[in-house]
């Protein structure tokens, strides 16, 4: 009986020290700051703020906003598996899986991102330190380039696409992680310098404060920061690069748009002025 006792031990022990091992992704002291390229090039700060009861399952939302003081808008649900290591995103009708950091080299994962499920074929898997810490690095190749995931820290794109795919006109990257304000981990592909605290004195530029997101059939928004003048355009782009709807802004920067029949899914909403995309963001139609 002692010695049945003492194996259980054992493997309960070692379950939990495999357990210990994982640092968490979806923690709210974790700030992801990068550049989206594609229609414009402009700098995004993502972070958890707060979370979402749907039945008995909670989901952490996550905003995302041109400066670290102005995170107005929200672009998704995530929630996280600790036990089995896995990380899912809420589309708006079902869950996905889009991390799934317990895996090897030569598996074949189902990942979410871009707004839609995109199988990537794990090519390595090496350790990166993070804050201090030995974390996961799986290597991948996305269509255009080789890409990874990080444990605790999500993809080289940033927490909400695991994958890119095919998608054109659209690049986002992380270059700095903070943990609790501090610098964990900084980009060794980008040129750009990350303070090693983050500082909500980060210079103001436009932003989009989007009300509700997700939303079902009118969008409000208002554009932060920016003098309007001339010719505005409102313009909405799929995920696969393609422009779904473009219209013209009444003056103002609190703007209504019926989006009663754009297809459910998730768009870039652009604000465009003299041809040129000012202040961008994402949206989700349910």
């Amino acid at each position: 009986m002692k010695r049945i006792l003492f194996l259980v031990f054992i493997v309960f022990a070692s379950t939990s020290i495999a357990n210990a091992q994982y640092h968490p992704m979806l923690q709210t002291e974790h700030t992801w700051r990068g550049i989206s390229y594609g229609w414009g090039v402009y700098d995004f700060f993502q972070n958890i703020g707060g979370d979402s009861l749907m039945g008995d399952v909670v989901w952490k939302k996550i905003y995302s906003g041109s400066t670290l003081s102005d995170m107005g808008y929200m672009v998704g649900l995530m929630r996280e598996d600790v036990l089995n290591e896995k990380v899912y995103i809420w589309t708006g009708t079902e869950e996905h899986l889009i991390y799934d950091f317990d895996v090897e080299a030569g598996d074949i994962v189902s990942s979410w991102g871009v707004g839609m499920e995109q199988n990537i074929t794990v090519t390595s898997v090496e350790t990166v330190d993070v804050g201090g810490t030995s974390r996961k690095k799986i290597n991948y190749n996305d269509q255009w380039s080789a890409s990874y995931w990080i444990e605790g820290v999500g993809s080289m794109y940033g927490p909400i696409d695991g994958a890119l795919g095919g998608i054109v006109d659209y690049y986002p990257v992380i270059t700095c992680f903070y943990e609790a304000n501090n610098l964990a981990w900084d980009n060794p592909a980008e040129e750009g310098v990350c303070d090693s605290l983050l500082s909500i004195d980060e210079k103001q530029q436009g932003s989009l404060e989007i009300f509700p997101n997700p939303f079902n059939e009118n969008l409000r928004f208002t554009i932060n920061g920016l003098q309007l003048s001339g010719k505005i355009t409102a313009r909405i782009i799929s995920m696969t690069g393609e422009i779904v709807l473009e219209v013209m802004l009444t003056p103002g920067l609190n703007q209504l748009l019926g989006l009663d029949n754009l297809s459910s899914g998730i768009y870039n909403l652009s604000i465009i002025q003299s041809g040129n995309t000012i202040v961008s963001g994402r949206i989700m139609k349910i």
